[in-house]
């Protein structure tokens, strides 16, 4: 969605339990622990506002906030101003599948605090990104008004779900983004992890598959359908000073 450069959105950055598969190849397994619940916070609907994500105990499981895996890169609040690839070069090495991904969706701003996500089941599929929003802190600055350090990024994104349980599997997410007022410079990532999911959090285990960077350990998420029936996963990832980002996918 970082990462010293943004989890999906989103998602997303970006925190991703039992014996899963890798989802980068290969049967091998590993065993992961979940990352906790939400009860680092007031409500349990946002991580910790140092970037980090909260665990059972209340203490506090580092996401390496804006530098080691958010989805939004360069402390939180935005995608750095430039450097990427000029041509959103992918060059992942032979761990990383590249994934079909869907048009770009202009980010969103807002200093409300965000609604409470809850949890709920994990379905396997390919999931497209259809919304970034950003939450930012109204004051000491209006975030999200003129002058104030929001700026409006283009997203594409998917994320592949495989399953072994309602709560246990793996991610393959990859992520597109630029500037909207300029194409230039394109920034990707792309990683994979075996989630663990309690309550409404995702622990993350990193897997072969990361480029450029790490992922984010972990993410508070909600999952749920359309009235149309169409199902989606929000992933709410912490972005760095107080703010956070969540990605919404939609399966395809």
């Amino acid at each position: 969605m970082k990462l010293t450069r943004p989890w999906i959105l989103l998602l997303a950055s970006s925190t991703i339990a039992g014996t899963i598969a890798i989802a980068c190849g290969g049967d091998d397994t590993t065993a992961i622990a979940p990352a906790g619940d939400d009860g680092g916070t007031p409500d349990g609907s946002t991580p910790t506002g140092d970037g980090s994500v909260p665990t059972d105990d209340g203490s506090s499981a580092d996401d390496g906030g804006a530098q080691d895996g958010d989805l939004l890169p360069d402390g939180g609040d935005n995608p750095p101003e430039d450097g990427g690839d000029p041509d959103g070069g992918f060059d992942a090495g032979p761990a990383c599948e590249r994934l079909e991904m869907g048009p770009d969706h202009t980010t969103t701003c807002s200093t409300a605090t965000p609604a409470s996500l809850k949890g709920g089941a994990l379905t396997a599929g390919t999931f497209q990104l259809t919304d970034v929003k950003v939450y930012g802190l109204p004051i000491p600055r209006n975030f999200c008004g003129d002058g104030g350090a929001y700026k409006s990024f283009d997203h594409r994104g998917v994320l592949v779900i495989k399953t072994t349980s309602t709560s246990q599997g793996t991610f393959e997410f990859q992520e597109r983004y630029h500037r909207t007022a300029s194409a230039l410079p394109t920034f990707t990532e792309r990683y994979d992890v075996a989630v663990g999911a309690v309550r409404n959090t995702l622990g993350f285990v990193q897997q072969p598959c990361q480029a450029p960077d790490p992922p984010p350990s972990g993410a508070n998420f909600e999952t749920g359908s359309n009235r149309g029936g169409t199902k989606f996963i929000i992933l709410r990832i912490a972005t760095g000073r107080g703010g956070v980002s969540d990605y919404r996918f939609e399966q395809q």
